[in-house]
């Protein structure tokens, strides 16, 4: 199964809210889990917010979501590079 995430989604793997618990599933069970460019900052900007506000107590929650923007960030910068 291919499954497409889009911000809000994301947020839910990180943040828990209503449906979390449903996208941790479907993820789990993803064959392939897609999404777009531009949900990378907005899915930063969103967990900025939620840790500013205090809903994220746990920074180390956000660890995974940091190295998936690296590796994405430097995939990006190499693929620029060739050009």
């Amino acid at each position: 199964m291919i499954i497409y995430l889009d911000t809000r989604s994301l947020v839910k793997l990180y943040v828990e809210e209503a449906y979390s618990e449903n996208v941790r599933e479907w993820t789990a069970e993803a064959e392939v889990i897609a999404t777009c460019r531009v949900a990378h900052p907005e899915t930063l900007s969103a967990l900025t917010r939620r840790y500013n506000s205090g809903d994220i107590v746990n920074p180390a929650q956000l660890e995974d979501f940091a190295i998936l923007v690296l590796l994405e960030n430097m995939n990006y910068m190499q693929l620029s590079h060739r050009q």
